[in-house]
């Protein structure tokens, strides 16, 4: 997947998460943050959920994306699947990008997505924590 496609379909997320739950203003901000309320967790939740069962995303992919553990993400995905929230963005996703769900085996390099984490947080104005270790954000497995 190369980076613009990339970043188009994590900012629809994103997007489209922020207005389905109400968000405002700060939402995408807010998605990438640390706040823990009920209303932002289970958004988070669902737009990891999608980013996964949407784009065939692996748990550690998103989680980088989140600067979350993949544990983080599986325990997203496994509680928000019988949510009807969930199952309205997912619909919403597929409907947006149809047929374009990777097969889980295919892997988006990382630093496709750190870069386009730290392009979403500085179109935010919001400060950039990245990830343990991580080095260029331009390299690629390609």
């Amino acid at each position: 997947m190369n980076e613009t496609a990339s970043n188009r379909r994590l900012t629809f997320v994103l997007v489209e998460t922020v207005h389905q739950f109400h968000l405002g203003q700060r939402g995408v901000e807010d998605l990438l943050g640390r706040t823990r309320t009920k209303t932002l967790a289970r958004a988070r939740q669902c737009a990891m959920a999608v980013m996964c069962d949407g784009f065939g995303m692996s748990s550690t992919e998103v989680g980088r994306f989140f600067e979350r553990d993949h544990a983080t993400v599986l325990h997203a995905c496994s509680t928000v699947r019988s949510f009807p929230d969930y199952e309205q963005l997912l619909a919403t996703v597929r409907a947006a990008f149809p047929g374009e769900r990777r097969p889980k085996h295919l892997s988006t390099a990382q630093g496709a997505l750190i870069h386009t984490n730290s392009q979403l947080r500085s179109v935010m104005h919001t400060p950039q924590i990245g990830p343990p270790g991580s080095s260029s954000p331009n390299s690629s497995d390609t």
